[in-house]
């Protein structure tokens, strides 16, 4: 699994917890937090522009 596929698996349960967060949201808290990395933080940058809602 890359870190893409765990991007969208992730967003599936923090939507879950946090009802009514966007996409663009969640990859914004994703890149926020101290304990995600530099690799997902890129992948996160990259696929802001796209429509994964």
């Amino acid at each position: 699994m890359d870190a893409r596929d765990e991007l969208k698996k992730g967003y599936r349960r923090w939507r879950e917890a946090y009802s009514g967060m966007s996409w663009r949201e969640y990859l914004d808290r994703i890149k926020r937090l101290d304990a995600t990395g530099q690799w997902a933080k890129e992948v996160a940058d990259l696929m802001e522009g796209q429509d994964n809602d």
